[in-house]
C-alpha cells in the first residue's frame, strides 16, 4: 500500500521526487511593443500562466511593456531594429540580417532556462529558432499574418527546419 501511494503521489506531483522543484518557465519573444492583434492575445493568455515562470524579451518601451510592467511582469530588451510593414528595402533585409546574430545570441542566453520559448511573429522567429535549437528548449511559433513574400517564406521554411518549432496560425 505504501509503494503505491508513493507512486501516486509521484505521478500527480513530479516535485515530490525529493527534489527542489522549480516552476515551468516560459520566455514570450515578440517583435512589436505596441497592442496590436498577436500582443492583445498574447495579454489575455497571461491570467491562465500564472504557475509559470514568464520572462519578455520585446524590441522597446511602448504599451505592451507598459501592461507587462502593471501585471508585475519584467521584460527585456531585444535588438531586432525597426522596418516598415509589409515589402521590406534592400537595407531593411541588410539591416534584419546583420542584427540577428546579436538577437540569437541574447535569446539563447534568455533562454537557457526556460521550459519554453514562444516567439511572435516573423521577425524574432529566426534569431528565436537558434535560441531552441542552441538550448535544447522547444519552440512555439505563434504566425498572426500570412507570409506573401516568397523570399520570406524561405527564410522562414529554413529556420523552421532547423528550430523544429509547433507552429500556431491564426
Amino acid at each position: 500500500l505504501w509503494n503505491l501511494w508513493m507512486n501516486f503521489r509521484f505521478l500527480v506531483n513530479p516535485c515530490n521526487r525529493g527534489y527542489p522543484c522549480m516552476k515551468p518557465s516560459i520566455l514570450f519573444v515578440d517583435q512589436f511593443s505596441n497592442l496590436g492583434g498577436s500582443q492583445r492575445v498574447l495579454l489575455d493568455l497571461l491570467p491562465a500562466l500564472g504557475d509559470f515562470e514568464m520572462e519578455f524579451a520585446l524590441p522597446g518601451p511602448g504599451p505592451l511593456t507598459a501592461a507587462l510592467q502593471r501585471r508585475g511582469l519584467n521584460w527585456r530588451q531585444l535588438d531586432i531594429g525597426e522596418y516598415r510593414l509589409g515589402r521590406k528595402s534592400i537595407a531593411d533585409m541588410a539591416r534584419f540580417a546583420l542584427r540577428q546574430p546579436g538577437a540569437a545570441a541574447r535569446l539563447t542566453a534568455m533562454a537557457t532556462s526556460k521550459s519554453l520559448i514562444y516567439a511572435s511573429g516573423p521577425r524574432v522567429f529566426p534569431a528565436a529558432a537558434v535560441a531552441a535549437r542552441r538550448t535544447g528548449v522547444p519552440l512555439l511559433w505563434h504566425l498572426h499574418l500570412e507570409v506573401e513574400s516568397w523570399r520570406d517564406r524561405k527564410i522562414l521554411e529554413a529556420a523552421a527546419a532547423w528550430g523544429r518549432p509547433r507552429v500556431i496560425a491564426c
